[in-house]
């Protein structure tokens, strides 16, 4: 990552903002274990709220799911 980062500053002026937390609408949560959650939760409330649907109830809705190297982490709900 250094070596990346120095090479970056040779051509644009950095800054470094510490710890990524949120970010075009993805919020970034690093776990203990050093695994990033990356999820959309808060975008989806901002969107709820916005259009006074904040306390409607869910409706679970079926989808494929075709695995891409990504893993899904069990406990884990928005």
């Amino acid at each position: 990552m250094n070596v990346l980062l120095k090479a970056l500053r040779e051509d644009f002026a950095l800054k470094d903002l510490g710890d990524l937390h949120y970010f075009l609408g993805i919020e970034v949560e690093k776990k203990p274990s050093g695994d990033l959650l990356l999820t959309q939760r808060k975008y989806a409330k901002d969107i709820l709220t916005r259009m006074g649907m904040l306390k409607c109830k869910p409706v679970s809705t079926p989808m494929i799911v075709i695995h891409s190297g990504l893993r899904i982490v069990p406990g884990i709900e928005a």
